[in-house]
């Protein structure tokens, strides 16, 4: 039985950059998902909390950057509505699509005390995936605390890099959205006040 000589980079025509540990490392790492978990509590009761985030009339008021949000099939909000999204970032627009995965209870004018509020959607765009996940409880009678959890999944070598670059970028966007909200909820102010 003959054995084969280990196979050494540059001698072997199975040898191909891919299979270097140096690649795998950086493609390991440029493919894990971006994931994490923001709250904020908010002064109003979770009822009228959940009906501001639940009416598309209040989006533009807090959502910062939103340009456009209309329904593509079924009813905005509602499970398994499709919508297009577009948001002004900078100097680029971004486009995607959301679903709504998940709400429950499906009827949000009567929530029980003890029950909690999930409201998921996806967005899918140009080289990305995202899920978003929210819950709202009650933290006092007077009081919601909001919880978001995040999940960014990147295609395309240009949004790979922007995912690897500024992971941070993510979570402090979603932070502002969350701050942009509990102003605009508490004291009324609209974000595009603010930016005009």
């Amino acid at each position: 039985m003959q054995q084969s000589e280990p196979s050494v980079p540059g001698s072997s025509s199975d040898w191909h950059p891919k299979s270097a540990p140096l690649f795998h490392t950086w493609k390991e790492k440029n493919d894990a998902p971006i994931k994490y978990t923001v709250s904020i509590e908010i002064a109003l009761p979770r009822e009228e909390v959940v009906q501001l985030l639940a009416d598309p009339a209040h989006l533009p008021k807090w959502l910062r950057g939103l340009v456009l949000h209309e329904p593509l099939s079924g009813e905005h909000g509602q499970l398994g509505t499709k919508s297009r999204v577009v948001m002004q970032m900078g100097q680029r627009k971004i486009e995607g699509t959301e679903t709504i995965t998940r709400r429950e209870p499906a009827d949000l004018r009567e929530i029980q005390q003890t029950s909690v509020v999930h409201f998921d959607r996806e967005i899918v765009g140009e080289g990305m995936w995202s899920a978003v996940r929210d819950r709202l409880t009650e933290a006092s009678p007077e009081t919601t605390l909001w919880e978001s959890e995040n999940e960014y999944r990147f295609s395309g070598l240009l949004m790979k890099l922007v995912g690897l670059l500024m992971p941070g970028a993510f979570r402090k966007q979603s932070q502002q959205h969350m701050q942009d909200f509990k102003a605009f909820a508490e004291q009324g102010k609209d974000v595009r006040e603010a930016t005009n």
